[in-house]
């Protein structure tokens, strides 16, 4: 499907005196589309973002676009993202819509010769997935994804580690977790595409990030609860590298129920055992909780030892990266390929598509 190619954006910024650095500050002009729950995080995080604000936003929902008029003191604000796009000088849009609409405002936006951010999963297929990617290819604009683990150095240690081969040369990461999972459009197949497609595939990305290339898929799936997404499953990915991840999410549990949950990486050489998958209390003073977090590494028949990484806000760390590739025009560190590489594994684990 082609699209209508603009001729390279014009960067538009605004001027302002003083602010969190200090000196003049370019700051970056964004559009908010969608004003729910995941629009308004973003939001909260940008508040920390020097030069970066949100100058307009756009719902569908009167009452959502009144709500965040209120709370974030946003004046200019529109029903249809269409007539915000088409009506305002803006560098960029945050896509927070639910996943089925995210295609059709990304390539919108794109069109229009703005910069995306999208939040994941970037689409509901993978041709929608393509669509996008090729209209901010076509409009010479950014597009990042919103997996905000990539920003997070919870995340980064695991990968730090991992990359050390402190765990062997082959490494197996495993999760079990379960709990009622959010409802309304999550749960249906065509707009949500349940726990595996919107909360799994933030693992199925970070996989990627610390294993490579994904080459095999497997998985089992079943309902609990009368959804037309499929609420549970385990699912196995294989990669390049040696390297592997299983993980059992379920969505359809009722009410206050209670289950296990563990995370931990097993390789011949050492186990990681993750935040909430030990008792942390023997290693209370090598850490400050306040500011830090710890894992717990074994290797061989040595005594486990803790292993400390500093606390951050990853989403704040996430919209400063994109605010920054906007103005220096670099890519992303999360592109619209990667995205489409976990979304092939997700709905290949959804067994809707082949590897």
């Amino acid at each position: 499907m082609g699209h209508a190619t603009r001729a390279r954006p014009r960067w538009l910024y605004v001027w302002q005196r003083g602010g969190a650095t200090g000196k003049n500050m370019k700051t970056v002009r964004l559009g908010l589309i969608g004003c729910g729950g995941i629009g308004r995080h973003h939001s909260n995080a940008l508040r920390k973002v020097p030069g970066a604000q949100i100058t307009a936003a756009a719902d569908v929902s009167e009452e959502g676009l009144n709500r965040y008029k209120e709370e974030f003191g946003v004046d200019r604000t529109y029903p249809d993202y269409a007539d915000m796009l088409a009506a305002e000088e803006l560098d960029a849009v945050l896509v927070c819509v639910p996943t089925f609409l995210h295609h059709a405002a990304a390539v919108k936006a794109a069109d229009s010769g703005v910069h995306v951010f999208c939040e994941k999963p970037m689409a509901r297929t993978n041709a929608q997935a393509e669509e996008m990617i090729e209209a901010c290819r076509a409009n010479h604009v950014r597009l990042q994804i919103g997996f905000v683990r990539r920003f997070d150095n919870f995340w980064g240690k695991a990968k730090e580690i991992v990359d050390g081969g402190a765990l062997g040369r082959t490494v197996v990461w495993r999760q079990i977790q379960a709990g009622r999972g959010p409802r309304s459009w999550f749960m249906d197949r065509e707009k949500g595409g349940g726990p595996l497609l919107d909360g799994m595939i933030h693992n199925i990305d970070f996989a990627h990030c610390m294993f490579g290339k994904p080459v095999k898929v497997a998985s089992g799936l079943t309902r609990l609860r009368e959804t037309t997404a499929v609420d549970t499953g385990t699912v196995w990915v294989d990669y390049e590298s040696g390297h592997a991840m299983t993980n059992s999410w379920s969505w359809g549990l009722a009410g206050k129920m209670q289950t296990v949950a563990g995370m931990d990486m097993i390789g011949s050489d050492g186990v990681l055992l993750f935040p909430g998958a030990f008792d942390s209390q023997p290693y209370a003073s090598q850490f400050d909780p306040k500011t830090e977090g710890l894992f717990l590494l074994t290797r061989g028949d040595a005594e486990s030892e803790p292993v400390v990484y500093a606390k951050n806000d990853m989403f704040v760390d996430q919209l400063k990266h994109f605010s920054d590739c906007i103005g220096t025009g670099n890519e992303p560190k999360v592109t619209g390929e990667d995205g489409r590489l976990a979304l092939r594994v997700a709905l290949a684990a959804l067994q809707e598509e082949n590897l």
